[in-house]
């Protein structure tokens, strides 16, 4: 795991000391090493984490024995040993035992297919120094995260949003629509960045330049509609085989490794084939909170004392004023999931005794995790009386509507038209965030417009959803997939993972897993009105059943309350009525309104509120 960057100028040759300002705001994700190459008008820039081969044969940036191509890599290809025997066998001789170099000769073989070859997580770039082209490529899933910026003398691509501005060339000014996408989903999704200017890579994309084009393209896409005919019995014996596979994979390191334990069906189960797999006895990581209906510590102890690992907790306590803008400056944007706080706590622990973890993200994600998966009411008689048609841009605004509305006959309606019509609208519509009617009485009249081109976005959605799943279920699944979880739930613990030189592996977002799971028949993901039915049958063979049968709670913080309580005084002095930052976008009427609403237990506006002191606070840091 390490931080790269780049950049290709059209007609000026690079700048050393612009190259080393950038690679320099990534040493924090790669700590061991770092080095710069500059061949005329190209730079790359890399920072290492030692995680494989801790030689300094593994330095980058790395070139081929013909100094022909040069790579810089973020990452971990979980199937490089085999790859690597394979270019062995024909002819090619390697100098390191490192999966950067197995990258760096799969694309002097395969060009851009050699991305169908690799099992990992990846951001990496590769430069062509004959034929003067620059290749970005990031992993299907989007663990590894890449920005970049196309100007009209250079293009420049980085591993961290705040590492790419701190080119001289790259214009700070915002987008509006970014920032309506934040204040609704609280996170910006790809291909948007809070700069007009900068993009994200979408996941599964990759993207070459020229000194002549720019050329974008998809290279894998997730489908649901080629279900495979299993037997329930069969699809968990399979189910298990891969995960077990997954994880074994995942545990090759030259470092020490170990696992964040959340006391949750994925990560305990995770934890339970580390222990099965591992000669030795595996760390363990918990992070808990003294509110009772938050703190998942005594599950989390349960499975660790029952698995015997040597396990590591701690509190997060809401004193956060001290450490919260950095933990808002390493995103680099605005950033409001809550949960960054207590992702920063965990790998802060964690990295005081290992370099490697696995986690169990992605669970929920495969198999219908999520309560509004065990809600979806009459879908079979649904499905027979009525034809489905997309929803439009109409549906959304209703959906909105009754999602924020409080008498008990609009909350009917709202569970009409999100659990039985279109229940996948709600993947898209940010939950207790600020919806379409709060947003429009929220911002300036001068930006109210952004909201129809956001609605645009979601529609759009909505409809490749449609394309790629043939039911409910799996249309939600598909949203997720390429929305919540690349961009708010992995970017998330990337960053907070990276902070501290730690590098975080996922065994369920292993690709040929995700493919399994997403063929896999609906009837099969949720049964009995209980989602992640598979995985919560496995995981109760390892670990005790009254850690997987319960409640979910999800690693999540109570924002709402600190916001009454000991973060009141912060939270009326970051919004105050003569923020000038706030008067720019916002009506300060409309946000009196709400914290005077919270603070009254009228509304529980806490994470609207949350989304705006966020938004602040990273303003600050960047005016």
């Amino acid at each position: 795991m390490c931080g790269i960057c780049g950049i290709f100028n059209y007609s000026e040759h690079v700048k050393r000391s612009i190259l080393q300002k950038i690679t320099n705001k990534l040493i924090h994700r790669g700590p061991d090493f770092q080095d710069v190459y500059i061949h005329k008008n190209l730079g790359l820039g890399h920072t290492r984490l030692s995680v494989i081969d801790l030689s300094s044969c593994g330095n980058q940036p790395m070139t081929d024995d013909e100094g022909r191509f040069y790579i810089v890599f973020n990452g971990e290809i979980y199937n490089y040993p085999e790859l690597r025997s394979g270019l062995i066998k024909q002819g090619i001789e390697f100098k390191s035992k490192t999966d950067t170099e197995v990258i760096l000769y799969l694309y002097r073989k395969y060009q851009t297919s050699c991305l169908q070859y690799l099992s990992g997580m990846f951001a990496f770039a590769i430069w062509d120094k004959q034929e003067q082209t620059l290749f970005l490529a990031r992993d299907r899933m989007g663990k590894k995260p890449m920005y970049y910026a196309c100007l009209n003398n250079c293009f420049i691509f980085a591993s961290e949003l705040n590492a790419l501005i701190s080119h001289p060339s790259i214009s700070k000014e915002l987008d509006p629509e970014a920032l309506d996408l934040y204040l609704n989903l609280q996170y910006i999704p790809a291909p948007y960045s809070i700069y007009k200017v900068v993009k994200k890579l979408p996941a599964a994309h990759f993207i070459k330049i020229s000194l002549r084009n720019t050329h974008i393209q998809s290279y894998w896409s997730l489908t649901y509609r080629e279900n495979i005919n299993i037997s329930q019995h069969e699809a968990e014996n399979s189910l298990l085989d891969k995960i077990r596979h997954a994880v074994q994979k995942r545990l090759i390191s030259d470092v020490p490794l170990g696992a964040l334990l959340s006391g949750g069906v994925d990560s305990s189960l995770i934890t339970a084939m580390m222990c099965q797999l591992s000669n030795r006895k595996v760390k363990t990581f918990s992070i808990g909170f003294n509110e009772a209906q938050f703190n998942e510590l005594s599950y989390a102890r349960k499975v660790a004392d029952f698995l015997d690992t040597d396990h590591h907790e701690d509190i997060v306590k809401p004193d956060i004023e001290a450490w919260l803008p950095e933990i808002i400056h390493q995103y680099g944007e605005p950033f409001a999931d809550k949960s960054a706080i207590p992702s920063f706590a965990v790998s802060k622990m964690a990295r005081q005794h290992v370099t490697v973890v696995l986690n169990g993200d992605g669970g929920d994600e495969l198999l219908a995790g999520y309560w509004r998966f065990e809600k979806l009411l009459f879908n079979k008689i649904w499905d027979k009386i009525f034809k489905y048609k997309s929803p439009c841009i109409s549906d959304i605004k209703k959906s909105e509507y009754y999602a924020s509305a409080r008498s008990i006959f609009q909350r009917m309606r709202r569970k009409y038209l999100l659990s039985i019509k279109y229940p996948e609208i709600q993947e898209i519509l940010g939950g207790s965030f600020w919806l379409y009617p709060y947003r429009q009485k929220l911002w300036n009249d001068d930006y109210k417009t952004v909201i129809s081109e956001t609605l645009n976005w979601k529609q759009h959605l909505l409809e490749q959803a449609s394309y790629a799943a043939s039911n409910r279920v799996n249309r939600m699944l598909w949203l997720l997939n390429h929305t919540y979880l690349p961009y708010d739930l992995l970017i998330k613990m990337d960053i907070a993972s990276m902070a501290y030189g730690l590098e975080a592996r996922s065994p369920l977002l292993d690709h040929e897993l995700v493919e399994f799971c997403a063929a896999l028949p609906s009837k099969y993901k949720v049964i009995n009105n209980q989602g992640k039915y598979l995985l919560k049958s496995l995981a109760s063979k390892f670990v005790p059943k009254e850690v997987i049968y319960r409640p979910k709670q999800g690693f999540s913080v109570p924002i709402s309350a600190w916001l009454k309580g000991d973060l009141k005084s912060f939270m009326l002095t970051v919004l105050n009525d003569k923020n000038k930052l706030l008067e720019q976008y916002f009506k300060i009427d409309t946000i009196r309104k709400v914290v005077s609403e919270h603070l009254n237990e009228q509304v529980d506006h806490g994470f609207r509120i949350w989304a705006l002191i966020v938004f602040c606070l990273w303003h600050e840091q960047v005016k």
